[in-house]
């Protein structure tokens, strides 16, 4: 059974940690008055999406640019959300014209009917955005470089893909499946692409680091996980998350544990489902194809 380490109140972690006084940008004003629900379910439907885009609606994002979305897709939480799993990568991307947050799904295999979990942060010492440069890439990775970070292969991270519209930072599209890796040599974390593709510059990412105390590990696919043979989805069963259809949870790909020299490219989007009282991680692979043995995720449930 994974270890959780625990420290109370999560509210006061999450509030303490992600610099929760410290965020500016329009509407949204300073972060302490960001309007909540600040981690919520989001369903697309023919009213907030065009294509594959889907509007953002929020007070905390409305006319906030410097807000930062961190979104996992889910299919039929508590049976009662859709269970259509989407092509992805996933990008986040702020509309100048219209003051309002977005997100794409970049294979146009989504419209309406899909589910998200959606989670605001506002920039701080634990969130910012990672752009790729010169200085931070090599082959398909790219390195983040952070006090928190650095030397700390116990680090827990979520990472959303983030494009600029208005063509002062992030401006470039990088239409690959992502994850996150320990490098055990250079003592840092970095970002990588699934397939392998070379990274590019000009390449942004929201990125979060969770405090000690959230309830976070590392989920391998195994034997014993995998929900059956030749299935495409592994368990997740741990007491924290089990038998509650509620929780807010987000996961992120795990190349492999610090330490471990091996670990399994999964190129493609992860989708969490919940069938009472199990929640599992569906790899999202063409054709169904079954789960590898060694894939690893970052899972941690949100509470604030």
């Amino acid at each position: 059974m994974p270890t959780v380490h625990r420290l109370a109140p999560l509210l006061v972690l999450f509030t303490t940690a992600f610099g929760l006084a410290a965020c500016g940008g329009g509407g949204g004003g300073g972060s302490a008055g960001l309007a909540g629900p600040l981690d919520f379910v989001l369903v697309t439907t023919a009213g907030n999406t065009t294509g594959t885009t889907t509007t953002l609606d929020h007070p905390a994002l409305n006319g906030n640019p410097d807000a930062l979305v961190i979104l996992t897709s889910i299919a039929k939480p508590g049976g009662g959300f859709p269970q259509y799993y989407p092509g992805g990568p996933l990008i986040t991307q702020y509309d100048d014209t219209t003051g309002q947050w977005q997100f794409w799904e970049t294979s146009g295999s989504s419209g309406p009917n899909y589910a998200y979990y959606v989670s605001i942060f506002p920039r701080g010492p634990t969130s910012f955005r990672h752009v790729t440069a010169a200085g931070n890439i090599e082959s398909n990775t790219t390195r983040l470089s952070h006090p928190m970070l650095d030397g700390n292969p116990g680090a827990r991270i979520l990472v959303t893909m983030n494009q600029d519209l208005g063509g002062t930072g992030a401006t470039r599209l990088n239409n690959h499946h992502i994850g996150i890796w320990y490098d055990t040599g250079t003592a840092s974390w970095h970002i990588f692409n699934q397939n392998l593709a070379v990274m590019r510059e000009d390449v942004g990412f929201n990125v979060v680091i969770l405090p000690a105390g959230v309830p976070a590990y590392i989920h391998e696919n195994t034997t014993t996980t995998r929900r059956a043979p030749g299935s495409g989805q592994t368990n997740v069963d741990v007491p924290w998350l089990t038998g509650d259809p509620a929780a807010i949870v987000h996961i992120t790909p795990v190349f492999s544990e610090p330490g471990l020299l091996t670990g399994q490219y999964v190129d493609a989007l992860p989708v969490l489902v919940y069938t009472d009282p199990i929640w599992s991680i569906e790899a999202n692979l063409p054709f169904s194809a079954e789960m590898p043995l060694g894939a690893r995720y970052l899972v941690t449930r949100i509470d604030r």
